[in-house]
């Protein structure tokens, strides 16, 4: 997005070095009304190209930054109200258990934040074969998706065994620009604030187990909030 501008602002400097050079020229050649006429006319060209494409052509440039609108209550829409339909796309990871297992165990590896429980919703159903779903929705700030900077928990599954692993302390620094045109800059606006930094998501991640009726679940009670649903 930065190249178009520079551009933009090659070319007017070209322009105005231009306009110079044949007011110069046009001295000799018109009066002082025809050339303060033409003077007007090419500030006004200008300045109207300019506002056309602040105001009509960058807001049309596609924006690789993902953004939204709404962030769903994982919790909310899986254990309460049984809608797991409209969160395929914050499926993060998904496993099927192996027909065999009669227990599957929760266990805490390196790094996991003591302070923090770790959800789990358990379904008990007339299946053979059971599923492990990890929900996760993304890290946001001012609606802006910065979930690379900040990643969560990772959960892996071997056999009978689910493992969660914590994450290392990050710290990331951030730099917005917001689109607007130059003249703001002189006036004195109230809205000045780019965004809420206050307006800080965090994902939330929500381990769903749909298990045979048969396989019991065992799990450090410090570390793991285990929901039953009914």
């Amino acid at each position: 997005m930065l190249i178009p501008i520079f551009l933009m602002f090659i070319v007017i400097i070209a322009l105005i070095l231009v306009a110079i050079y044949f007011s110069n020229w046009m001295k000799n050649k018109m009066n002082k009304k025809i050339i303060y006429r033409f003077m007007v006319g090419y500030i006004i060209a200008l300045v109207a190209i300019t506002f056309a494409y602040f105001t009509i052509v960058q807001p049309q440039l596609k924006d690789d930054i993902k953004q939204y609108t709404f962030v769903p209550n994982l919790f909310h829409k899986i254990y309460e109200q049984d809608d797991v339909e409209s969160l395929s796309e914050y499926v993060k990871k998904e496993w099927d258990l192996s027909s065999q297992i009669d227990q599957l165990t929760l266990s805490v590896g390196d790094g996991h934040d003591n302070e923090n429980w770790f959800d789990v919703i358990v379904d008990y159903e007339e299946v053979s074969q059971g599923k492990v779903i990890l929900y996760e929705t993304p890290t946001t700030l001012a609606r802006i998706d910065i979930s690379e900077h900040v990643p969560l928990i990772d959960v892996h599954l071997n056999g009978d065994l689910i493992t969660v692993t914590g994450r290392d302390f990050i710290e990331e620094s951030f730099l917005a620009i917001k689109n607007e045109m130059v003249l703001r800059q002189f006036l004195n606006d109230s809205d000045s604030n780019m965004f809420d930094y206050f307006d800080f998501h965090e994902g939330e991640q929500i381990l769903l187990l749909t298990l045979p009726n048969h396989t019991k679940v065992n799990a450090d009670e410090h570390y793991f909030q285990i929901h039953y649903k009914k």
